[in-house]
């Protein structure tokens, strides 16, 4: 997910419950669902120039980086995966 002042973009793997993840203009939220080959065991944020990673499923741990070079990549990593998921 990325979340910036004007909206928040999130990209998830379809699930039976997915359904409350819904797109909203009201609250500036944009929601493309992805295939399974796009699923991952953890669960990344981008604000400002940080980076957060979110096991609960297994490991249970979080962690925070703030990195302007870190936050650039992921960014650029999570436009790719957007612009796919477009062309679906």
């Amino acid at each position: 997910a990325i979340r910036t002042l004007s909206k928040d973009e999130c990209a998830f793997v379809q699930e039976p419950n997915a359904e409350r993840f819904i797109s909203s203009h009201k609250e500036k939220r944009e929601i493309r669902h992805a295939s399974d080959d796009f699923s991952f065991p953890v669960t990344m944020y981008l604000y400002d120039d940080k980076l957060s990673i979110i096991s609960s499923k297994e490991e249970d741990f979080a962690l925070i980086v703030q990195s302007r070079e870190l936050s650039r990549m992921q960014s650029t990593i999570f436009a790719m995966i957007w612009a796919a998921l477009n062309s679906q």
